[in-house]
């Protein structure tokens, strides 16, 4: 398969699944998807096996189990899960999430980052690039708040 850069209507996934990786494209560790589930449609359950995974919500309400513990997202919130972890989840309207992901050899804890609280962080919140083209960086996983080995999202 030839390595593609530009992956459009990613926002019209069903369900999960992984849009880009190092099987079509030249990126050897970052790994993108959509998690969308719509109204009343069934949970999804799935393990990260050898990956980290960062979530940020982009749309809607819905809730993320892990190990036990539940963690309600609403829209920019995110959510690292480590490696060997196993997520799932759940909405009763439409919920999408954004997918990081990289493989990694070190396991991390679960952490869990309120948008809310990132606004709150002038580490975490920077402006960029100069006019017409500064914009404003949220940084929800990197290396001010979260433990992580390759991700970082924004």
């Amino acid at each position: 398969m030839s390595n593609s850069w530009l992956f459009r209507r990613t926002h019209r996934v069903k369900g999960r699944k992984r849009l880009i990786d190092q099987s079509n494209t030249g990126l050897k560790f970052l790994r993108y998807g959509r998690i969308i589930i719509t109204g009343g449609r069934p949970p999804i359950a799935f393990d990260t096996k050898e990956e980290e995974i960062g979530l940020i919500c982009l749309q809607g309400e819905g809730k993320v189990e892990v190990n036990g513990e539940s963690f309600g997202m609403k829209k920019y919130d995110a959510l690292y899960l480590p490696r060997q972890t196993s997520a799932r989840v759940t909405s009763s309207e439409t919920f999408d999430l954004a997918e990081c992901a990289a493989p990694v050899s070190r396991k991390y804890n679960v952490q869990f980052v309120s948008f809310a609280e990132v606004l709150k962080n002038p580490k975490l919140v920077n402006r960029a690039g100069f006019e017409p083209y500064a914009r404003t960086i949220h940084t929800l996983i990197g290396e001010a708040n979260v433990q992580a080995g390759r991700i970082l999202a924004g």
